[in-house]
């Protein structure tokens, strides 16, 4: 026998079915709004402890252990980042905000800015990335490579188009219905809708 379980979220497939002898379990939270998740080596199946793999815009790679039990977290292991990042890393912000497409499809964008040099006056610069194919996630992760273009007063956006996997098999189909708004079209919402949440440049992504 099995049973479906309500996950919730943004997906429009928010539920998943699974054995009936499963018990119902406790959702793990995060801090960070936008972030990348995955299931670690976990050896031993009879195990109370469970391992993932947990990454951000402002956290770098970190195994966690977590005990189904007492529902505690143990970090197991950070991926080290050289140069100030670890006396800055306070200052990194990450937000997940929503343009609207359109024909009203709400556009999750995943940004990352430094607080202490990001002012919300639009003046500071944008770079805003966006893949959509394929079904494939453009996730919101850590890479050391951004840190100085934030380091330099830049916000760095990742915009979640219709095309990708990041809201469900809906959000892929989306992009192949032939009658369904182009993903260009949904990546021009995209650079206005943070020009008035943070400062950027006024060009529009075409």
């Amino acid at each position: 026998e099995a049973v479906v379980h309500d996950l919730g979220g943004d997906s429009s497939e928010g539920h998943r079915i699974v054995p009936k002898s499963f018990q119902p379990g406790k959702p793990i939270s995060f801090d960070d709004p936008t972030y990348e998740l995955g299931a670690a080596a976990q050896g031993d199946f009879d195990s109370r402890y469970l391992r993932y793999v947990y990454s951000s815009l402002t956290t770098p790679s970190t195994v966690v252990e977590y005990d189904c039990e007492t529902h505690e977290k143990r970090v197991v292991k950070v991926m080290p980042v050289l140069g100030d990042f670890a006396a800055n890393k306070d200052k990194y912000v990450s937000e997940r905000i929503f343009a609207t497409a359109p024909d009203g499809v709400k556009v999750p964008i995943s940004i990352v800015y430094r607080s202490d040099l990001v002012k919300k006056d639009r003046q500071a610069p944008m770079l805003l990335d966006a893949y959509a194919s394929y079904e494939i996630c453009n996730d919101a992760d850590f890479r050391a490579t951004r840190l100085s273009l934030l380091d330099r007063g830049y916000v760095f956006g990742i915009a979640h188009c219709r095309g990708g996997g990041e809201m469900g098999r809906a959000w892929y189909v989306q992009r192949l219905d032939p009658t369904s708004i182009s993903i260009s079209f949904s990546l021009s919402l995209t650079a206005p809708a943070v020009h008035l949440t943070l400062p950027t440049t006024s060009h529009q992504v075409s």
